[in-house]
């Protein structure tokens, strides 16, 4: 990637929550509610930060994050 693409995607992606330790049962529980709130990711609302599976989500806009927050808590970081 290069900074020119870096660049576009903090833009995009700059509202996250982050966590420490997600269980599992607890990491498939956020999954499935982004998937049947926001649809598949690949649609672009919401990921995972690369590297980060389960305690790093992002949202391309503060009212997706806002819901997933009040779903499953603020970040703990």
């Amino acid at each position: 990637m290069n900074s020119n693409q870096r660049r576009k995607d903090k833009r995009k992606w700059k509202y996250h929550v982050a966590y420490e330790h997600t269980s599992q049962e607890r990491y498939d529980q956020m999954w499935d509610w982004c998937v049947a709130t926001f649809g598949n990711h690949i649609d672009r609302v919401w990921r995972e930060k690369h590297g980060h599976v389960g305690d790093y989500w992002q949202f391309e806009d503060e009212q997706s994050m806002t819901l997933f927050v009040m779903k499953f808590g603020a970040s703990d970081r």
